[in-house]
């Protein structure tokens, strides 16, 4: 058996009704409104087919699927870079030197899976060698929010959940923001410094998608739990080993390879939206 979230990002009167034509013939043998006019669970016990998620999606709702004996959740781990904050925080430095164009094109390539993560970030650093550190700091209290995010993280302690912040980005950006919004843990890449300014390396080791799954595996084994308990949030390739592993991986306005490969994406609401499938 299954629960399918729906989730309007404005208030559309009856819009599940309005939905329920594309998921014949599935039947919903429950339904539990969740915030009126906006948010609804529906309990199936079939899972659908894929052209019901896309016909759903195609009515601007973001739909979410999960089987009904996972809901119980106790572990989030989530991405940070076009994410939980607006952007890409190395393509921002780069911008700062005059080459964000450049380096911009080589994360577009990486976050899609078209070349290897870790000499991408290896070559877009060197790119940014002798970016003073103040400038860095700079950047670190600019940093923006997406839309949702601080209600998304009080959600999500008030349900007891451990939140862990795990990034390809750079641990500058990823303790500025987990301290900002309350993560319980931040995991993220080391610039290489060479006095008050950046050395143009990354201090191993090298955190990518086989860091991100062993995280999620090493916080189930300390926690007791299993995947079934997890939720994972991202939105590049980097991502999806994690996201694939945990019961509730979404991917957030996601890039191609995640939407092709995940039932799950956020595409239309913002992070809050998330806690309408606890």
């Amino acid at each position: 058996m299954y629960v399918i979230t729906l989730v309007s990002p404005v208030q559309h009167p009856s819009f599940d009704d309005g939905l329920r034509k594309y998921i014949q013939p599935v039947v919903v043998f429950d339904r539990i409104v969740k915030e009126k006019d906006r948010a609804v669970q529906w309990f199936v016990e079939d899972k659908p087919l894929p052209d019901f998620f896309s016909s759903v999606r195609s009515q601007a709702v973001d739909i979410f699927i999960q089987a009904i004996n996972t809901r119980s959740k106790k572990l989030f781990l989530a991405d940070m870079d076009s994410t939980i904050v607006k952007g890409e925080t190395l393509d921002d430095m780069a911008a700062k030197v005059g080459i964000g164009e450049k380096v911009s094109e080589i994360t577009d390539k990486a976050m899609r899976g078209e070349i290897d993560f870790e000499g991408a970030l290896r070559e877009r650093v060197a790119l940014i060698k002798d970016l003073p550190l103040t400038t860095v700091e700079e950047m670190v209290a600019a940093v923006e929010l997406n839309p949702g995010a601080e209600t998304l993280l009080k959600g999500l302690k008030a349900h007891g959940i451990k939140t862990c912040l795990v990034s390809g980005g750079f641990t500058p950006f990823t303790a500025a923001v987990a301290e900002k919004l309350g993560f319980d843990e931040n995991h993220g890449n080391t610039l290489g410094v060479d006095g008050d300014k950046l050395d143009g390396t990354v201090v191993p080791p090298i955190l990518d998608k086989s860091y991100k799954l062993k995280l999620l595996d090493e916080k189930i084994d300390e926690l007791n739990i299993s995947y079934a308990n997890a939720i994972a949030i991202g939105d590049g390739a980097n991502d999806l080993p994690m996201l694939q592993n945990a019961s509730l991986g979404i991917g957030y306005r996601p890039k191609p390879i995640l939407a092709d490969m995940l039932p799950n994406l956020l595409i239309h609401n913002d992070l809050d939206a998330l806690l309408y499938c606890l």
